[in-house]
This record gives C-alpha cells, structure tokens and sequence, in this order.
C-alpha cells in the first residue's frame, strides 16, 4: 500500500512536468500583454507589450502595417501571422517597422510577403523567434547600436518587379546575430540580381554566430553567403554557421573588408570562393 502511494506521487509529479502543448503556450502570453493588436495599419503609442491576437492581412502596397513608436516597449505576436502577399510583388509596405526608437523587442512574429519584412532603427533592439517568410526584398533588417538578431528564420527571399538585390539578414552597427536559419535567397529567380544571406555594414563590433545559411541563388551580378563590410578596423566574429550557396560566377561563402574581421570553425559549400578576405582563424571547413 504503501508503495502504491509512492507511485501514485510519482506519476502525478510526472504529469505536472509534462511540457504543454502548443496551444497552451501559445496562450500563456495574452497574461502579461497590456495592449491589444486586432487591425492593420497600427502604430503603438504606449509603454508595455503590444500582442496580435489574429491572424490580420492587407494588400496595402506603399505603407508600414506595424509601426512600434513607443521606446522600451515589446512587440509579441504570439505567432500570428502578418500577412502583405496580397499587395503583388511591386509591393514597397514593410510588415513591422521601428524608426529611431530605442529599447525595442519584437518577438513571435510570422510575416508573410512585403518588400521588408521587419525593419528597424534603434539602439538595444531585440528581434527574436520570428518566422519571415516570401519577403521580396529583405527578410530583417536592423540600424543601431547593441542590437540582437537571434533564433529567427527566414525564408524564401526575392522576387521583387523592381529591386534586384535580395537579403536575407541586414545589419548596420554592433550587434549580434545567433542562431538564425535564412533559406532561399535569390533576387530574380533564375535570373538577375544580388543575393546576400547575412550583411553586416558599417561596422561597431558584430558577432556573427551559429547560424544556418542556404540556398543562396547563383545571381549574375553577386552570391554571398556572409558579408561584412565597412572599416577595416572594426572588429568582427564569424564563428560557427553553415554556409551553403548554388554556385555562380564569382560567388563567395563569405566575405571581408580585411583580416580584422575574423571567420572561425564555419563549414562552407557550393561557392567559387569559400572565404575572400577575412582572417581565417583556424577550423573552417571549404567544400566545392
């Protein structure tokens, strides 16, 4: 008897650990948002965490759906999506937007289509656990200072009418940028254009770590896997991605300004050239 009681506790404290479903998680959230998201366009105004509790679209082709105006505030989707297929590829809206407000967290967010999918200026912002997806132009793009790019993916990059340059993660100024996937990258499909998975530009200190970068389309004017462009005195870490292109004339895993920005155990494939100026630190693995 006994030791029936003895099980009995043991199960129960068993199921109490059991992780929760998706759907209960999903939810966990709504108790901490203070403001509410049920319409498009919106710009928040207000200090706390916004949450978008539906699914919301628009074919909106020239504005900014979610526009975050309120500093130190937080931006929870709670994995909804925001979806701006609907306005064709000629599309210039971008999905969610932060212009010079600091203090920023933008998390949980789907977004689908626009020429931008998040796109944000500010210092210590948080892009975090977002799935960007069918972007035309540019999947994330961050300006500022002590920024995190991290656990994102994005996918599916290109196909703007106009813009002949697709990037898949864009960053200017310090920061870091962990544990991302980028998949598919190409500006024209078959066709013209500049692919980039990750660019880093105007450089203040950048850590570039862990991520997983592929199908990065051949283009006929570039195909970079990783970049980082700017003064060569900058300090840059490149350590730990997986890199893989769809060759091309020209085409580079990753590429440097100089020596200063240092690449480190990363394993690279399907690009003319595996590693074009960056110091090589030891540990990178270059495959055709």
């Amino acid at each position: 008897m006994r030791m029936h009681r003895v099980w009995a506790f043991v199960l129960v404290c068993g199921a109490l650990a059991l992780p929760l479903s998706r759907t209960a998680r999903a939810a966990e959230p709504t108790d901490t948002c203070d403001h509410t998201i049920t319409s498009l366009p919106v710009v928040t105004s207000g200090p706390g965490t916004w949450c978008v509790t539906a699914d919301l679209s628009s074919s909106l082709a020239a504005t900014s759906l979610i526009t975050v105006g309120y500093p130190g505030s937080v931006l929870d989707c709670l994995d909804h999506l925001i979806d701006g297929s609907g306005a064709g590829n000629a599309s210039t809206s971008r999905g969610i937007v932060v212009s010079e407000v600091d203090d920023i967290v933008i998390r949980n967010c789907h977004v689908r289509g626009f020429s931008s999918g998040i796109s944000v200026e500010g210092s210590r912002i948080v892009v975090e656990d977002n799935l960007v997806e069918h972007p035309l132009y540019s999947g994330i793009e961050v300006i500022g200072n002590a920024y995190t790019i991290r656990r994102n993916r994005v996918a599916a990059v290109g196909g703007h009418a106009t813009f002949h340059t697709a990037l898949g993660i864009n960053a200017s100024g310090s920061g870091q940028i962990v544990d991302n996937d980028v998949a598919g990258v190409d500006a024209t499909a078959g066709g013209a254009g500049t692919n980039n998975g990750i660019a880093v530009t105007g450089l203040g200190g950048v850590a570039i770590v862990g991520n997983r970068v592929r199908g990065i389309g051949a283009g006929d004017t570039g195909s970079y896997g990783i970049t980082a462009f700017g003064d060569s005195t900058q300090r840059v870490s490149i350590r730990g991605n997986d890199i893989v292109g769809e060759g091309g004339i020209g085409s580079q895993g990753m590429s440097c300004t100089g020596s200063n920005q240092r690449a480190r155990n990363n394993t690279i494939s399907g690009f003319t050239t595996g590693i074009q100026a960056c110091g090589n630190s030891a540990g990178n693995v270059v495959r055709p």
